[in-house]
């Protein structure tokens, strides 16, 4: 005689007799086992966030130094414009003063060459005037009086040469510089003037340097140069 089961509703009858049996412990009802994590696991976990860290880090520090950098820039930047500008008026200032000091020195040291050897220098004169006017019939010289005499004996050799013996007069004359003259003859004059090569010579610096050039000299400037300037139609100057 057959045993008997119990039936334990195991067995499916849907679909052409198809049956499907499902076990208790089934691979659709188990969810997935968790991942497990070592030593190894958690030491580069630690190390990738000390390295983003560190980046992060690099990054920021990096940003500051170019920030600051700019700051710098800007301000040397401001800095050199300032000492340009500074330069600038300093050299300006430097050029007038070293005009002014040049200037200074020439009239400190000609007066003394001039007294030395003003003689030469009326010699001079004569020479270029009697070069042209040998036919005038006389020429008056005037001197400062501490020159006449010596004057007088110095030119001798020179008008007797050049033709002018007995025709050139020597005359003293307190308004005449140590270092000028003035040679006169019947249409016209010479006269050697300091006083006026000077005011050229501050012309020609004021045009080419574009500094006037004051001048704080005690005493008459015009005792402070030497320089001929022939004039062919004036009677007399000085």
């Amino acid at each position: 005689m057959p045993s008997s089961r119990p039936f334990l509703f195991d067995r499916s009858f849907i679909g052409n007799g198809l049956s499907v049996t499902v076990g208790r412990g089934s691979a659709a009802s188990e969810s997935p086992p968790a991942k497990q994590f070592d030593e190894s696991d958690l030491a580069a976990a630690r190390a990738d966030g000390v390295a983003q860290g560190q980046a992060q880090a690099r990054a920021a520090a990096e940003a500051d130094d170019r920030r600051r950098l700019t700051v710098a820039c800007e301000a040397i930047a401001a800095r050199l414009a300032d000492l340009f500008r500074e330069t600038e008026v300093i050299g300006a200032a430097a050029a007038q003063e070293a005009t002014e000091l040049a200037v200074a020195i020439a009239r400190k040291l000609l007066p003394e060459t001039c007294r030395r050897q003003g003689l030469t220098e009326i010699e001079g004169v004569l020479t270029d005037v009697m070069r042209h006017l040998l036919h005038q019939p006389r020429l008056t010289v005037a001197v400062h009086p501490s020159l006449a005499a010596a004057a007088r004996e110095r030119t001798a050799a020179l008008v007797a040469e050049r033709g002018y013996a007995g025709r050139v007069e020597i005359i003293s004359d307190p308004s005449v510089a140590e270092d000028a003259c003035t040679v006169e003859w019947a249409e016209g004059g010479a006269i050697r003037s300091p006083r006026a090569v000077w005011g050229e010579i501050d012309s020609i610096l004021a045009r080419t340097t574009g500094y006037g050039v004051e001048h704080a000299e005690e005493g008459d400037p015009s005792t402070s140069a030497q320089g001929t300037l022939l004039l062919g139609t004036s009677n007399k100057g000085r």
